[in-house]
């Protein structure tokens, strides 16, 4: 660009107005600023609005490091604009005269002013977006959930807090630039939720399998949102991990087989000892199905010779207590008496508290009865022996 298209001079460019018009007019701060020590050579009127100075000479010939919060910060902007010819959207801290701290976003490009080259600068006042992104940075932070901000075109970590960096257990400083592919056992699993997330902006309590750094994995609890941040279009995912809820819905359906499979009769009941589970094994045993019992106190079960036994026991398993296995009688649904081994104990949650009882019930009817036939022969062996004795003693007489 040559001098005749400077600000500093009142000829019209191809368009008609002077540059210097335009920029005198641009809602957007304006600077030009001497390359070697910063001095301002022009500013525009939105630039004094914008530092709180009523005249634009009182900013001309001012040391543009002065309006910096942190005047080291400069080096720091003019390395950037000369490896790359140019900067572009630069966030930063300023300050104006009466130390009051602004956000600025300003952009660099090379100028020449009066025979030299010199810097346009072009400043935004961005405090109002800077203080909208740190009141949702603090609710993110506030938040007891790990909380992630990504990308939507290429998965770039732009966000985390501290709980997703205990999470992963990785530095806050090494999450934000990673791609989010990194940290999926399957990477596809990324894209099947991006896919779900533009057909309908959101996606809840999905599952899915994630790696931390060191290999080691872990099933998490994710729900996605779709929303522009801070300018671009990301996803902001609330992750929970649910690896000790995933190993106890295994443990549980383990146990769950275990009791469909069972050969013995296995009941839960309430604190207050209303029947809530019952198995098959039961159903052929007494004959109930689980819809006829489910809700009805475990008592129905007790012949009257043991009501009171069944109530004892109810009492010692609301303090806690194991029942150690004894036999009992029961009542099926034909009337018949049952003979059981019966073993109870308490369930509790993880305070300790009483939560309800669990019951095993073992049919010892055969062996009761093989029992009861091996006495009474033994019963009619001893009346035979008896009876020979007492035939040997009159035949002696």
């Amino acid at each position: 660009m040559d001098n005749s298209n400077t600000p500093g001079k009142s000829e019209k460019t191809e368009t008609g107005f002077s540059e210097q018009r335009i920029l005198d007019v641009s809602p957007a701060g304006s600077l030009i600023t001497r390359i070697s020590d910063g001095t301002i050579l022009y500013a525009n009127k939105a630039i004094a609005a914008m530092l709180g100075i009523e005249e634009v000479a009182n900013v001309i010939g001012t040391p543009i490091p002065n309006f910096y919060w942190n005047p080291d910060e400069r080096k720091i902007v003019l390395d950037a604009f000369q490896a790359q010819g140019s900067l572009m959207n630069y966030e930063m801290r300023a300050r104006r005269p009466n130390d009051i701290m602004f956000w600025v976003s300003i952009s660099l490009q090379p100028f020449e002013f009066e025979g030299e080259t010199a810097l346009l600068s072009t400043i935004l006042d961005i405090t109002e977006k800077k203080q909208a992104e740190q009141s949702i940075l603090a609710l993110f932070n506030a938040m007891p959930q790990p909380v992630l901000v990504t990308r939507i075109s290429d998965g770039t970590v732009l966000y985390a807090n501290e709980h997703l960096s205990t999470l992963f257990g990785l530095p806050l400083d090494q999450i934000a630039g990673r791609q989010t592919p990194d940290y999926y056992v399957d990477p596809t699993d990324r894209f099947r939720f991006v896919e779900a997330l533009q057909k309908q902006g959101h996606l809840h309590n999905a599952k899915v399998q994630l790696k931390r750094l060191d290999g080691s994995t872990f099933w998490a609890e994710v729900s996605i949102e779709l929303t522009p941040y801070l300018g671009e279009m990301a996803t902001i995912s609330v992750i929970e991990d649910i690896s000790e809820r995933i190993q106890a819905e295994a443990a549980l359906q383990q146990l769950a087989t275990i009791v469909e499979v069972s050969k013995e009769a296995i009941m839960s009941t309430s604190p207050k000892g209303e029947i809530l589970s019952w198995n098959p094994a039961a159903e052929r045993m007494f004959g109930y199905n689980a819809a006829e019992l489910i809700g009805k106190p475990a008592l129905v079960l007790a012949p009257p010779e043991v009501q009171e036994d069944a109530k004892s026991i109810l009492m010692r398993l609301a303090q806690g207590e194991t029942v150690p296995p004894a036999e009992t009688v029961r009542l099926a649904k034909d009337g018949r008496r049952v003979d059981v081994l019966l073993s109870a104990s308490a369930m509790k949650d993880e305070t300790g508290k009483v939560i309800g009882f669990s019951a095993t019930l073992t049919d010892i009817t055969e062996r009761k009865q093989a029992e009861e036939a091996q006495a009474q022969l033994e019963e009619q062996l001893r009346q035979a022996q008896k009876m020979e004795t007492v035939g040997r003693l009159a035949g002696g007489v």
